[in-house]
């Protein structure tokens, strides 16, 4: 069944199920599109007024000018709530090889956790590939966490596994393949379920053509069926954000809940 492209008007926040009412931490998690998604978030919540703490348990890219307010990386209370009180995205971080950013420290951990209206933490690393199974030490998750969503990349769909996989060698071991494995929709739910299963939304991205979408969908059916408590597919192409649903308005919470 082929999906029908929703309102793109919807906002992500609400794609997610992120509560407005109440302060809430989101830890991100997987590969293809997490930074994406996470400064998408961010500027969304931002822009309705809310303070945004943005930093990272593993390693984060140090940020482009457009995609934060402020950036603090010297450890410093003072410094932190100054920029929470004058700006609305600050990011968070303690400055690491390659010009990345690497996690605060547990007490500065704390600190975000309590001061910033939402904490936007990204868990896990990727290597810039687009789908990943992670190893027994990943991902890294604060455990103040609400709400731990995981992203995977549709574009490795059909393509060696070999190219598009962080962690390969564990992925072969669990699906029994070698690196020209081309990798089918079975395949990454296996990967999903297997790294990701107790994760409250998995994110289907990199949707960014029909066929995509409609592959997409296909793969979010079994998660649910699997006891994901959402799956969502989106695509960010062009810098525009869609998300898209086998049903229209298939339910309340605007998520896949039927395929």
């Amino acid at each position: 069944m082929t999906p029908c492209i929703e309102d793109s008007r919807i906002s992500l926040h609400s794609l997610l199920g992120i509560d407005l009412s109440r302060n809430c931490t989101v830890s991100l998690v997987g590969a293809g599109g997490k930074t994406t998604i996470l400064y998408y978030l961010a500027h969304e919540l931002a822009a309705l007024g809310k303070r945004i703490a943005i930093t990272t348990t593993t390693h984060i890219s140090h940020p482009q000018k457009q995609e934060c307010e402020a950036v603090v990386t010297d450890e410093n209370r003072d410094a932190i709530y100054t920029a929470l009180q004058k700006k609305r995205l600050v990011v968070v971080g303690t400055p690491a090889k390659e010009g990345k950013l690497s996690s605060p420290s547990p007490s500065i951990l704390k600190y975000l956790h309590d001061e910033a209206d939402y904490l936007l933490i990204e868990a896990d690393g990727s290597h810039r590939l687009p789908v990943k199974l992670p190893n027994e030490t990943e991902p890294v998750i604060y455990p103040e966490t609400d709400k731990i969503i995981a992203v995977a990349g549709l574009s490795a769909l059909g393509k060696p596994l070999g190219q598009v996989c962080h962690r390969l060698s564990l992925a072969k071991e669990l699906l029994g393949v070698e690196d020209d494995f081309l990798l089918t929709e079975q395949s990454l739910v296996k990967m999903l379920l297997h790294g990701y299963g107790g994760c409250d939304i998995v994110v289907l991205n990199q949707a960014d053509t029909a066929a995509l979408q409609e592959q997409g969908a296909r793969i979010a059916a079994p998660l649910l069926k699997a006891g994901i408590p959402c799956a969502v597919v989106t695509s960010f192409s062009g810098g525009e954000f869609h998300w898209y649903s086998v049903h229209k308005r298939a339910s309340k919470s605007n998520i896949i809940s039927e395929v």
